[in-house]
């Protein structure tokens, strides 16, 4: 009997079902479309949030602002900003009718995203991970619609290699990729978005949202290349969009954002998982995860999403098994391993190779369980460290005297041959001058492209208080990490991480310079920031340190605050 009163519902509870059921319904009814319908039922999840506030945790929030009134003052600094920036948008003059109600859409999701995380977090006190997927999902919905597709590097050849693999889903034959594909004649007319991102292409990509096509016949884009790649698995999940959005019949632009959406649903699901996972280090990948530029790649067709996740889930499970040993049994070991080995093997023929070095980790986890002693493996690092300079001075001095033959790719956009290894191996002078000028001319832009862009096709600026507000962000976990994981940490951890980043980060500029550097350039072309994103968290967690105590409640504002900069970063845009 008493589990019977304790299960019934509370007027409470009624009031919050009734409301947020009437809100619904009043909105689908009152509504002409669903730009109003999502706007409308946003406003009611405002106030069911607000509801829940008032109804069970008055007392809560009112004693959280009587004790930590530096926290409340961050967090009403953030909301002045914010609706600063928002209502700068009042005035606006708008293309069409439809944009300004999608703008308003726009600016009122913001309003959500930045209050449902300080409800996760501070009302409910959710999970990190949790309220990672819901912010995140909001995030990326917006980016989704300032970003219209086509508008986020190389996303038209992501998306055609994506349509590629739906032709095979549907069961059309396949032809020679270098001849062209198979496609529908709505899709051979979508527009080319590629380059410019202004108010006129946005609001011809919402106008046609949701819409179905008649032009469904089945013809042969014979101007359009497609190379095939190995890694043709990596466009699997947004090709089950692209095939959804063909089978009910939609348009081409909501069947691109349907592959989006489906992209980026499992990047959400799996991102979540990796962040649960993850022993230490939670705040730092949140920060890292929000980042506009990796919102905005992982919300496209892009296959960035997979590296991103690929790298984040060996990290992971490699941390996992080492930090949380003595607590693991047999059949957690196994299952970790095995997500390891699963997730490198995707990895491994990615990019050119680009992430090999990642396999390293696995003998990071070997070492651990095998209790090789520090000064063994510190030893051993010094060993092979000497040994590779040795042989690379050999080998540069060896050139001088029998030169190197030297076999160069030809870059097509330039028409002229790129930098080879016996090029570079062969003139010592030049590759060294290369490598300043690369240094000197581009570090920052690598910095600035990982984090706040320029976003779109690098022509999107974003303002320069996302860049800083970002970067203290990291500074503050980076400084911030408790005590007792920072003792966790060894001296031979933070070395092995910082040799995993260096490889790679060699391997990933390496790359473009022999595959995208004509030979006339005096620095290294062709690399972004966002290449570095699957890897910036080990020399950051090599970094980690406890020199600023920071209370528990002040730890719980980084997700807000990396929501912040996001809302910040896409208001810029639009």
């Amino acid at each position: 009997m008493r589990m019977i009163i304790q299960n019934r519902i509370t007027s409470k509870e009624v009031i919050i079902a009734m409301s947020a059921i009437l809100g619904v319904m009043t909105s689908v009814v009152t509504s002409d479309h669903v730009v109003n319908i999502a706007a409308k039922v946003l406003i009611v999840l405002l106030i069911e949030e607000l509801l829940i506030i008032l109804l069970y945790y008055r007392d809560k929030i009112a004693e959280k602002i009587k004790h930590n009134k530096l926290l409340c003052v961050l967090t009403f600094l953030m909301v002045f900003i914010l609706g600063c920036r928002l209502i700068r948008f009042i005035p606006k003059t708008y293309v069409s009718n439809y944009s300004r109600e999608v703008y308003r859409l726009l600016l009122l999701m913001g309003i959500v995203a930045f209050t449902t995380a300080l409800f996760l977090i501070f009302v409910i006190e959710a999970k990190i991970h949790i309220v990672f997927a819901f912010l995140a999902g909001i995030v990326g919905l917006i980016f989704m619609l300032v970003f219209p597709v086509g508008q986020v590097p190389d996303e038209v050849l992501h998306a055609q290699c994506a349509y590629r693999i739906s032709n095979k889903m549907l069961g059309l034959d396949d032809i020679n990729p270098k001849i062209g594909y198979y496609e529908r004649q709505t899709e051979l007319d979508y527009p080319e978005l590629a380059i410019t991102v202004g108010e006129y292409q946005r609001d011809w990509f919402w106008s046609e949202l949701g819409k179905k096509t008649s032009d469904t016949d089945i013809v042969v884009a014979k101007d359009i290349k497609i190379a095939s790649v190995p890694w043709e698995y990596t466009y699997y999940i947004p090709a089950l969009g692209i095939s959804l959005g063909r089978v009910i019949g939609l348009n081409a632009s909501t069947t691109y954002l349907l592959g989006r959406m489906f992209n980026f649903v499992f990047y959400i699901a799996l991102a979540t998982f990796i962040m649960w996972r993850i022993p230490f280090g939670k705040e730092l990948l949140f920060t890292i995860l929000m980042f506009p530029v990796s919102i905005q790649q992982t919300m496209s067709c892009s296959y960035d999403m997979i590296v991103i996740l690929l790298s984040l889930l060996v990290i992971s499970e490699a941390l996992h098994l080492v930090i949380d040993k003595d607590e693991l049994n047999m059949r957690g070991i196994i299952r970790g391993i095995a997500i390891m080995v699963i997730a490198f093997a995707l990895l491994f023929p990615i990019k050119s190779h680009a992430y090999f070095a990642l396999g390293l980790m696995f003998v990071y986890v070997w070492m651990h369980y095998k209790n090789i002693t520090e000064s063994k493996v510190l030893k051993c690092i010094r060993v092979l460290i000497i040994a590779g300079v040795i042989v690379t001075v050999g080998v540069f001095a060896i050139a001088q005297i029998y030169p190197l033959s030297e076999n160069p790719a030809y870059i097509y956009w330039a028409k002229e041959n790129a930098y080879s290894i016996g090029y570079i191996i062969n003139n010592p002078k030049n590759t060294v001058m290369v490598i300043a000028n690369t240094v000197n001319a581009y570090w920052f832009g690598y910095y600035s492209m990982m984090i706040s862009g320029p976003l779109g096709w690098l022509n999107v600026g974003i303002d320069n208080s996302v860049l800083v507000g970002e970067t203290v962000l990291l500074l503050i976990c980076i400084v911030g990490f408790p005590k007792n994981v920072v003792e966790r940490i060894s001296k031979t951890d933070r070395i092995v991480w910082l040799i995993i980043f260096g490889i790679c980060m060699l391997c990933i500029v390496c790359g473009m310079w022999l595959q995208w550097t004509p030979i006339s350039h005096n620095a290294i072309e062709g690399v972004q920031g966002r290449y570095f994103t699957p890897i910036v968290i080990l020399p950051m967690l090599a970094l980690a340190a406890s020199k600023i105590k920071f209370r528990n409640e002040c730890m719980k504002l980084v997700p807000v605050v990396s929501t912040f900069f996001a809302i910040i970063a896409y208001t810029s845009v639009i």
